[in-house]
């Protein structure tokens, strides 16, 4: 940004010489933003869902059923996947899923490469006392939800299989 020299009546004035090689600069800078912004928002106008398409957590919500106080692990978790910055679902068995819901906190369950649950009692994950560990946050798990995993999967393949029909 150029250097902005005062006259003594208050009014401000470029520095002798540079006031054409100032707009000239300026505007190529407005050009260059305007270009980076049409490219951003083409990126993002990309990622966006397609109409009648529903979001994840939208699909896990749909098949989620009364909430519980706790549930067996038994220490592992076989699948996870984030539902946004306070919600995940994840696996205990490959047809067994709970959504759980953690604190607001939590900043990096949305982009963390892996989680850890850590339970008070062994095997044994309950709301309110454990956790969920994701990149450097520890987040307590507020609320539990099983989801019903097998309808899902099964009401998927019935929406593949009609959808081969139609398209037959």
């Amino acid at each position: 940004m150029p250097t902005i020299i005062r006259k003594a009546a208050g009014t401000a004035q470029p520095p002798a010489g540079l006031s054409h090689q100032v707009d000239r600069h300026a505007l190529k800078f407005g050009w260059f933003a305007l270009a980076l912004a049409a490219v951003l928002a083409a990126g993002c106008a990309s990622t966006r869902q397609r109409e009648g398409e529903i979001s994840d957590r939208d699909r896990y919500w749909h098949y989620a059923k009364e909430e519980v106080p706790s549930f067996s692990s038994f220490g592992r978790v076989t699948g996870w996947r984030p539902l946004g910055r306070n919600e995940l679902v994840v696996w205990t068995r490959f047809d067994e899923a709970y959504i759980l819901r953690v604190d607001p906190g939590c900043f990096e369950l949305d982009t963390a490469i892996g989680i850890r649950l850590e339970s008070r009692v062994n095997g044994t994950i309950a709301s309110g006392f454990d956790w969920v560990r994701a990149g450097r946050d520890r987040c307590r798990i507020l609320k539990i939800f099983p989801v019903d995993y097998k309808l899902m999967k099964q009401e998927e393949r019935e929406l593949r299989q009609q959808s081969k029909k139609d398209h037959s």
